[in-house]
């Protein structure tokens, strides 16, 4: 008997699944008790709405995406596993579909927000929160913090391959910067555009430079903490994406890229600061990608 309704139907299968297990010999039916008065009503009338379920399925997805092994996160691939446009590889992409997300609700909503924005007296916190909010978006899910684990047991092919270890790495770097870098122009360009009348030449700027310093720094770090910690026995590709330490870590680092791309500026006043930590944010993205094809040999040759 379910006395109260979850906003998953994940969640109620489950439930039934487990009581309707492996060794139950006697039927099994089960009663969802609902009000009409309260928000049981509501709750059942919306489950049935698919604009309603996509919105979740949203939100369900960016908890899956983080890669912690949430209740959540498993109802999330539970829930969608099947649709046919889900697959081991819909979370890795959802921070390249959120970018344009953000980039076409934030041009359709421009004239609301910069009306409040000027009644708040607030203009100078918009383009701290368009430039953390697209830091988050092009570092949420590096595929790089994953790329050589998800080889697996067959890393052997690309080992025996005539191919250097640098440009192994280097088509590992660039697919994840030709996942994310077009939607980050577009997003940007866009962002630029509809906001042009609160920003000034260093506000454009940081919401360049910031968001492309980061989505080269996660990148790169990213393959550098999996060559570091490789994970490569793994049975299914769930145990890489999102189980294993490198995603954990890429995953962190990108949030911790996010804050410094905002806090800053936002609790100083001084939006300066944000080209400048983008520029400390190239520096490091370059040490980084320096190490790697220093050491690409050795990276490769180890696993």
């Amino acid at each position: 008997v379910f006395g109260e309704l979850d906003w998953s139907p994940a969640v109620h299968s489950q439930a039934e699944d487990r009581a309707h297990r492996i060794g139950q010999a006697d039927s099994l039916l089960c009663y969802y008790l609902v009000s009409p008065r309260g928000s049981d009503r509501d709750m059942q009338d919306a489950l049935g709405q698919r604009w309603l379920g996509v919105i979740f399925a949203i939100v369900l997805i960016l908890t899956y995406v983080v890669g912690y092994n949430m209740l959540a996160a498993y109802n999330t691939q539970s829930t969608f596993a099947g649709f046919a446009f889900y697959n081991s590889s819909t979370p890795i992409i959802i921070g390249a579909v959120l970018i344009v997300v953000l980039g076409i609700v934030g041009v359709a909503l421009s004239e609301t927000l910069i009306l409040f924005l000027n009644a708040a007296s607030m203009t100078g916190i918009a383009p701290i929160v368009i430039t953390g909010l697209l830091v988050f978006c092009a570092t949420i899910s590096p595929t790089t913090s994953c790329a050589i684990s998800m080889e697996g047991k067959q890393i052997w092919i690309s080992k025996t391959l005539p191919v250097s270890a640098k440009d192994w790495l280097n088509a590992k770097l660039l697919m994840n910067l030709l996942l994310f870098g077009p939607p980050m122009v577009i997003a940007i360009t866009l962002l630029s555009i509809a906001y042009r009348s609160m920003l000034n030449a260093v506000d454009v700027l940081g919401i360049v430079l910031m968001p492309v310093a980061a989505l080269l720094f996660t990148t790169v770090f990213g393959l550098y903490v999996n060559g570091a910690m490789p994970r490569l026995d793994w049975k299914t590709d769930t145990e890489v994406v999102k189980q294993s330490g490198a995603v954990l870590i890429a995953v962190l680092v990108g949030l911790g890229l996010a804050a410094a791309s905002v806090l800053p500026a936002l609790l100083s006043g001084l939006r300066w600061l944000t080209p400048v930590i983008a520029a400390a944010i190239f520096a490091a993205a370059g040490v980084t990608y320096g190490y790697l094809m220093k050491n690409a040999e050795q990276i490769r040759g180890k696993l």
